[in-house]
This record gives structure tokens, sequence and C-alpha cells, in this order.
């Protein structure tokens, strides 16, 4: 990880009449390897410890997508195994509650049902919920040039004779 320290402007404290001064320090892991000037300097002290460097990045890579792979694997197996036992569960429902109207419990099984219907609209509209929140969509690229492509000249229309 790489810290880049980064200084505030002085804001002035109007109960002290003093500036304060803040060092704010973040952290960003979206690159595996340290800038090219810091493993120059690896290079320089120990020879060789870029390529060790390089080494451990590919094995840490490689750990990462077998864990992802793993958890993939898993979380769709438990995805289709929900679904499973979620519509195992819906057919006994639908099995007790056509015994409860012929045994005269007419109420009771529309209780039962409406109940069911209520969790399975709840749990339809908190996948597709879930769903718009995980799932990725490309940021939109603006271009400066959209003007550019497009014809200059103004569209004429055929001429009728």
């Amino acid at each position: 990880m790489r810290e880049n320290n980064h200084r505030r402007p002085e804001r002035v404290d109007n109960r002290n009449s003093r500036p304060i001064q803040r060092n704010v320090t973040s952290r960003s892991s979206h690159n595996l390897l340290p800038s090219s000037r810091v493993l120059e300097t690896y290079e320089q002290i120990a020879p060789g410890s870029v390529n060790k460097l390089i080494e451990m990045t590919k094995k840490e890579q490689e750990h990462r997508h077998t864990w992802q792979d793993k958890y993939l694997k898993f979380h769709n197996f438990s995805y289709k195994l929900g679904l499973i036992f979620g519509f195992i569960y819906n057919i006994v429902l639908l099995y007790l509650i056509t015994n409860l109207i012929k045994e005269g419990n007419q109420s009771l099984a529309l209780k039962l049902f409406a109940i069911n219907a209520c969790l399975i609209a709840f749990a339809i509209i908190i996948t597709g919920i879930e769903r718009r929140i995980t799932t990725r969509k490309p940021p939109r690229r603006v271009s400066n040039n959209h003007n550019k492509d497009r014809q200059t000249t103004p569209k004429t229309s055929p001429k009728t004779a």
C-alpha cells in the first residue's frame, strides 16, 4: 500500500485564533506493486529484490483468484440450495393449505396463503434491490469530442418534382 500525505489548507480556530494544521493520510491499494521509483530504489539496495517482489505478487494474485473462485462457487451453491428449499417449502405449504380447505378451515388456509404470498413478494423485491446494488455497471465515458463525430452540414430533403 502506498501512503500519500496531503496537507489541507490552514484553518483558523475561532476560539483560540491560531491556525489548525491537519495532515491527511490516505492509502490506496489498487496497485499491487509500488511505483517504479520505489522499485528502482529496492533494486539499488538489494539486487534481485524486484524479481522476488514480482514473484511474490504473482503468488499473492493467484491465491486471491483461487479464494475468489471458491467463494463464488460456494455462493452459487448456497443460492441454488436456497431456491430448492424455498420451492419445497412452498409445495408443502400449498399441500397443507389444500388439506385445510378440504377440512373446512378456509379462513386459516386463506391466512396462510396470504402470509406466504406476502413473503414471496417481499423476497422478490429484496432480491431485485440486491441485484441492482451488487451489479456493477461500467461508468459512462463522456467524450469531449462527441460533436466532432456528427455531421456539420445540414440535412436536405429530397426535392419532389
